[in-house]
């Protein structure tokens, strides 16, 4: 039973890539759903106005408006691994109001907020606007013209979470982050005459195969990371919770980096690396007093492969070891202080890491400008919060791989029905069951239900503790079958 487990472990997260495609969304006023909600016509509705706008002025009393937009996701699978989500705003320079984007008063600066209950485009009016979030939300800065377009705003967790629970998806609201009259961002929505300036929304993603897969999470006893600082240049940081790179001032300016490294050695000798995606969780509860933090420019970081020894008990700044630019990746400036990265493609430092391993020992995180007052601050593996550990999924081809597949999909093995209430009874069937393992694991790496000894054919959902709606993996594995499914909760 050991090697049916092992073997289904090799096979749990399988992500290897299958194609690519690249979706992009700018629909019209008949696909498009978005209206514009104004405290001076508290139950006007304007679901067929062509703004997408926040605002605050005075036109017979002071007022502000704000907007509201959703795009439709439902063409991206939910099994999708999105890597890149991009969104363009485009100034409405048609708009009839008497300002287009305006600071008059002052920042004209805007949150963009994840809608988080439902609406309807002809119903929604200022009296009943749905509710939002401020957890991930976006800052738009402050207008530099009064035409000027926002293009590219990383939208990726979003729609990640988005795809993953279409339930979720009610869109986002823009609206000032202060709303005092004399400001406004104008831009276009799906109802302007001119298809250029409606919002659009660019989404890169990836289907899944069946090739082997590890994931790799390690916790403080497995994990080996540390921060350096110039301003400490001889002080080893080998158990501070940050991997983070920083550009600061504290009794003079200092200059801060992030190590890490994973270990690959559950890699098959004879593997080829297919694909790479690592997860970065922002380290909210950093002793740092700004978390991500771009006040004197783009805080876009390099992650380097190292190229040196270095022991996590004692780097420094001053013995810190070499690193390459050879197929470094590049973080993209943040788009919020708090903001995860996630899906971040290091195939290609995976595979240089993989083939020179006397020379490979892990990452470095550095901007790519050090210049003060700039930084990215993430959790390591020594934080005390484990959803904040980083996380690197390898996936790999093996010459003589069938027989690990061919387990993984034995036909033997019934699971329904997929998919399922959280409060109903999921049938497992497969031949000689007794003895069966049985694993509910959600997509971090988590498991949720754990039974080693496995011995009926029904499992009642409701009596699992912390279970949501969403996609888990679930692992059955006996000594005649194994199987390695996604299962969906509604």
């Amino acid at each position: 039973m050991k090697q049916f487990s092992l073997i289904v472990l090799m096979v749990l997260f399988s992500t290897i890539i299958f194609s690519q495609t690249t979706l992009t969304l700018q629909p019209d006023s008949v696909k498009g759903k978005d209206a514009w909600i104004t405290s001076n016509a508290p139950i006007t509705n304007y679901g067929n106005y062509a703004n997408f706008a926040a605002i605050a002025w005075s036109s017979g009393g002071d007022f502000v408006s704000r907007g509201l937009m959703s795009f439709d996701l439902s063409s991206i699978p939910t099994n999708a691994i999105i890597t890149d989500a991009k969104l363009s705003l485009y100034c409405n320079t048609t708009s009839d109001h008497p300002q287009l984007h305006s600071n008059l008063s002052g920042s004209n600066s805007c949150f963009l907020q994840r809608i988080t209950s439902s609406w309807s485009e002809f119903g929604v009016n200022w009296s009943n606007q749905p509710s939002t979030t401020n957890v991930g939300q976006i800052t738009l800065n402050e207008s530099t013209s009064s035409t000027q377009d926002y293009l590219d705003i990383n939208v990726l967790n979003w729609v990640i979470d988005m795809v993953s629970n279409p339930a979720n998806n009610h869109g986002f609201m823009i609206k000032l982050a202060t709303e005092q009259k004399f400001r406004s961002l104008i831009f276009g929505n799906s109802e302007h005459v001119n298809p250029l300036k409606r919002p659009k929304l660019i989404v890169t993603y990836e289907m899944p195969s069946n090739d082997p897969c590890i994931t790799l999470k390690p916790g403080p006893s497995l994990g080996k990371d540390a921060w350096i600082t110039s301003n400490a240049p001889t002080t080893n940081y080998g158990n501070y919770a940050n991997f983070a790179a920083i550009a600061w001032t504290s009794g003079g300016e200092f200059v801060s980096r992030g190590l890490i490294d994973f270990d690959l050695s559950g890699i098959p000798a004879n593997a080829t690396i297919t694909d790479a995606f690592l997860n970065l969780y922002c380290n909210t509860t950093s002793d740092h007093p700004q978390l991500h933090s771009s006040l004197s420019g783009s805080n876009s970081c390099f992650l380097e492969r190292i190229t040196g020894t270095w022991d996590e008990n004692t780097v420094n700044w001053n013995n810190q070891p070499s690193t390459t630019a050879m197929n470094r990746i590049t973080l993209t400036e943040s788009s919020s202080s708090t903001q995860d990265y996630l899906n971040i493609n290091v195939k290609n430092l995976v595979i240089d890491m993989y083939n020179n391993k006397t020379t490979s020992h892990g990452m470095m995180l550095k901007l790519v400008d050090e210049v003060k007052f700039r930084s990215l601050i993430f959790a390591n593996s020594d934080h005390t919060d484990q959803t904040k550990w980083p996380q690197l999924k390898i996936c790999y081809r093996l010459a003589n791989s069938t027989n690990e597949i061919n387990v993984s999909k034995s036909n033997n093995l019934e699971v329904y029905p997929n998919p399922i209430g959280k409060s109903e009874v999921l049938t497992i069937n497969l031949d000689n069951r007794l003895g069966s393992e049985v694993e509910l694991i959600d997509l971090t790496g988590k498991i949720i239900y754990s039974n080693p000894n496995y011995t009926k054919n029904q499992l009642y959902l409701g009596e699992i503790e912390n279970l949501s709606t969403g996609t888990y993996i679930l692992r059955v594995v006996n000594e005649k079958n194994a199987k390695v499914t996604k299962l969906v909760v509604q």
